[in-house]
């Protein structure tokens, strides 16, 4: 058995969008912070997810996959 998390960024979900609908162009800086150039589709997350569940081998188990664009690559703590 193999047991995998997901772990996304921002997703362009409609409860995303609507939490922009005041300030369009926050979500535009939003999407610039990621290196991709975008912000993940629901699409692309699940076509994400079903090539993970369909992997062979039962090798990959117990691990968290990033799916963000790079982003991550680019954020810090400061603390």
């Amino acid at each position: 058995m193999s047991v995998n998390a997901i772990a996304p960024a921002a997703i362009a979900t409609q409860m995303l969008k609507d939490g922009f609908a005041e300030a369009p162009e926050k979500l535009k800086e939003l999407e610039s912070y990621h290196p991709a150039g975008i912000i993940g589709s629901p699409e692309q997350l699940a076509i994400f997810v079903k090539s993970v569940t369909e992997q062979r081998g039962g090798f990959l188990t117990g691990s968290v996959l990033e799916f963000n664009g790079g982003i991550a690559g680019k954020l810090s703590d400061p603390a």
